[in-house]
């Protein structure tokens, strides 16, 4: 059997998770080449799952369309007037509701895409494209208006919106030891940072220390071949 044949009978979520563990192996190698520290960085995963899952789920939408039969390149549009709207929501009447009223901009754009397409029958992609360039032109327009206008003192601009408030931090129930309805739930990663932690330093970056150790041995033997 072939490696591409046992990677197709695998299960889905077991190749991927392989894929991952292959993709961080390959960055913590060209780290050790390249001495350098940004590839695996905190702020660097931190930054990628920040602006990463926005896009998933925008393509995940994407995907349920082209399964209903609708080819949908709007998303960009769709997320542009999303964005604005959960900016403003959060604004005016606080952060929970900016989590809303993002959701009903994006939909907003969403259905304009399927009236267009489905009652219409304009063709999916000149409507995808027409809301692509409407999205930003809307978002602009009304940062103008509102932004830039009623909201200048705190920073706001035609450009981008005021610092808006966020929904706080909490932890999750089962996996850091959260709260459920006043019960304190177990944390069930408390053995992960038991192994992982130093007796010693009990910070949370002592874990890379296994990491930090690999990556200092390749370099030294990639020296040692270059010299």
């Amino acid at each position: 059997m072939s490696v591409v044949t046992y990677l197709k009978n695998m299960p889905a979520w077991a190749r991927w998770m392989l894929y991952a563990a292959i993709g961080i192996l390959v960055l913590n190698i060209a780290q050790g080449f390249d001495d350098t520290s940004l590839l695996t960085a905190e702020g660097t995963s931190r930054a990628m799952l920040r602006w990463g899952v926005p896009i998933l789920l925008a393509g995940l939408g994407g995907l349920y369309s082209e399964r209903a039969g609708v080819v949908n390149i709007g998303l960009e549009g769709m997320m542009v007037l999303g964005t604005w709207f959960g900016a403003w929501g959060a604004l005016q009447f606080g952060a929970w509701y900016g989590l809303l009223f993002g959701a009903l901009g994006g939909a907003a754009g969403g259905l304009l895409h399927a009236i267009a397409t489905v009652q219409f029958g304009v063709d999916h992609v000149i409507s995808g494209v027409a809301i692509n360039v409407l999205g930003p032109g809307v978002a602009r327009f009304l940062s103008s208006e509102v932004f830039n206008k009623k909201f200048k003192d705190q920073g706001g601009s035609i450009t981008q919106s005021p610092r808006v408030p966020t929904v706080g931090r909490f932890t999750f129930p089962f996996l850091a030891g959260g709260d459920l309805f006043g019960w304190k739930t177990p944390e069930a990663l408390s053995f992960y940072w038991q192994y992982t932690r130093d007796s010693d330093d009990e910070s949370p970056e002592s874990y890379l220390g296994a990491i930090e150790e690999f990556q200092a041995l390749l370099r030294a033997e990639f020296r040692r071949d270059r010299d």
